[in-house]
């Protein structure tokens, strides 16, 4: 006895599985190559960014085929088949999830810049001497950015000497 109600549920469900791993592949592939703090090759990160750039599009028809392949796989099962509609369900779970992590850049979730950083005098600043900080001077003008925040933020965009400034870390 097979253990499927038919063969052709087997089929729906084998594909079900083939796109929803395949629009897993969409969402974490840039997300795993392109990670801070570590070196990428040129090679890997061109793939990456290929897969980021056709991520939505490819990872929103993978979720569709897997919703129709899930839906005629739900309707040949028999009646006491639960433990697959489960799998089914949680499939679709991962299928939706995936779909929507690779419609976001993660990158601007993980990072938040600095908007409007907040100005004190060196004595209010509460620094010790061996803290480094990211220092600017422009037109006669100075500041300096704590690295320990630089490195939370990334970003910070400010304006010095009345000239917009974007600073990084």
């Amino acid at each position: 006895m097979h253990p499927f109600h038919d063969k052709a549920q087997g089929r729906w469900l084998l594909l079900f599985w083939a796109f929803a791993i395949a629009t897993l592949f969409f969402a974490v592939t840039p997300i795993y190559v392109i990670r801070p703090f570590r070196a990428q090759g040129a090679r890997e990160l061109m793939f990456a960014l290929q897969v980021q750039h056709w991520a939505p599009v490819a990872s929103l028809l993978l979720a569709l085929a897997a919703v129709i392949a899930m839906a005629i796989a739900w309707r040949a099962a028999a009646p006491g088949q639960w433990v697959m509609k489960s799998g089914l369900l949680g499939g679709l779970l991962l299928v939706v999830g995936a779909a929507v992590v690779a419609h976001t850049n993660v990158y601007e979730k993980m990072f938040h810049p600095m908007g409007a950083p907040s100005l004190l005098s060196t004595a209010q600043a509460k620094l010790n001497d061996k803290d480094m900080v990211l220092g600017v001077e422009l037109n006669g003008e100075a500041r300096a950015y704590p690295v320990p925040q630089m490195a939370y933020h990334h970003i910070v965009n400010d304006f010095l000497g009345g000239i917009p400034l974007v600073g990084t870390y």
